[in-house]
């Protein structure tokens, strides 16, 4: 059986919310990547999860994953770490667990 990396099957992109920092504002960023047809989107920040905890329920193609915040569902999966570190290897399995479960 083929080993399923993330780091063979995902491309990354950046978007940072630029203007005010608020959760309305973000709404119209996340909305532009799951337009963007990206499947996986993180959020990290707390209007950025707000933003992707409103947008993932009427997006249930995309996955999302929130950092330190918001409410775990169906496609939403809630990630809490307290150092770099454990964020990265975290986000990491859970990025790794959805390319296999879409591979």
């Amino acid at each position: 059986m083929q080993q399923i990396s993330v780091t063979t099957l995902v491309k990354v992109q950046n978007l940072s919310v630029t203007g005010p920092q608020t959760a309305d504002n973000a709404e119209g960023f996340v909305n532009s990547l799951t337009g963007s047809q990206c499947q996986v989107i993180i959020a990290v920040g707390d209007p950025q999860v707000a933003a992707a905890t409103k947008v993932a329920g009427t997006n249930p193609q995309a996955r999302f994953i929130t950092v330190n915040g918001g409410t775990a569902a169906a496609n939403v999966q809630v990630v809490n770490a307290a150092s770099g570190d454990d964020l990265r290897n975290t986000v990491k399995a859970k990025l790794d667990e959805l390319a296999r479960s879409t591979s």
